[in-house]
């Protein structure tokens, strides 16, 4: 995968959308289920970001 100014216009879109979303649901759960929610909301992100990931490299792989 080449990393074109197109793709990295992507990748800087994805961070700043991640480090205004996560928070502000983290936040929002806080408040009604307490601190407990703060590690199942990271893992449910981590596993969205694992799937994604697998799916970039399978994608990429079948291009070949």
């Amino acid at each position: 995968m080449d990393i074109t100014g197109h793709v990295m216009r992507w990748f800087i879109t994805g961070i700043g959308v991640g480090n205004m979303f996560f928070p502000w649901l983290i936040g929002q759960f806080f408040e009604t289920t307490g601190p407990s929610v703060m590690p199942l909301i990271n893992l449910i992100a981590f596993i969205l970001a694992l799937g994604l990931l697998i799916n970039m490299l399978v994608l990429t792989r079948m291009k070949k």
